[in-house]
C-alpha cells in the first residue's frame, strides 16, 4: 500500500519448522539424537523457541513477552534500592526495536536501538526567495 507498510518476521517454509509445544531436540524413540531422521524438526514456528526440557526432549515453547513500555527503566535500582531484575519483579528487556540503554548505576532506559548503518542522509530543498 501506499499509505502502510510492515515488517514481518520471516515465515519457515509451511512443515520445515515444529509447531507450537511440538518437540523440536532431545532424543528419538530409539535413543538417537533427534534431528537425525529428515521428518524430526529441530526448530520452531515464529514467536517460539525450542526450550531444554532435559536431555531427552526439548520442546517449542511461546517467546518470553516484555512487559517494558517504550523508554521505559530496563535497569538500575528500584524505589528501595533493589536492583531491577525479574527476581525482584522487574522485566529487564525491552520491546522489539529498542535496546536498554546505560544511564547510571540507578537507572538503565529503554531507547531505540539505531545504529549509524540504518540513517539515511535525506537532503531537504527548499525554495528560496
Amino acid at each position: 500500500s501506499t499509505y502502510y507498510s510492515q515488517c514481518k518476521a520471516d515465515a519457515p517454509t509451511p512443515g520445515q519448522c515444529s509447531l507450537a509445544y511440538a518437540q523440536c531436540g532431545g532424543q528419538d524413540a530409539t535413543g538417537k539424537p533427534w534431528g537425525t531422521n529428515s521428518t524430526e524438526k529441530t526448530c520452531c514456528i515464529p514467536g517460539y523457541h525450542c526450550s531444554v526440557t532435559n536431555k531427552y526432549y526439548s520442546g517449542c515453547s511461546p517467546d518470553p513477552v516484555c512487559t517494558n513500555a517504550r523508554y521505559g527503566q530496563c535497569g538500575g535500582t528500584d524505589s528501595k534500592g533493589l536492583p531491577w531484575t525479574k527476581a525482584n519483579d522487574h522485566d529487564d528487556c525491552c520491546p522489539p526495536s529498542q535496546k536498554c540503554v546505560y544511564e547510571s548505576q540507578y537507572f538503565s532506559q529503554c531507547k531505540p536501538n539505531i545504529t549509524a548503518t540504518t540513517l539515511q542522509y535525506v537532503p531537504v530543498l527548499r525554495e528560496v526567495a
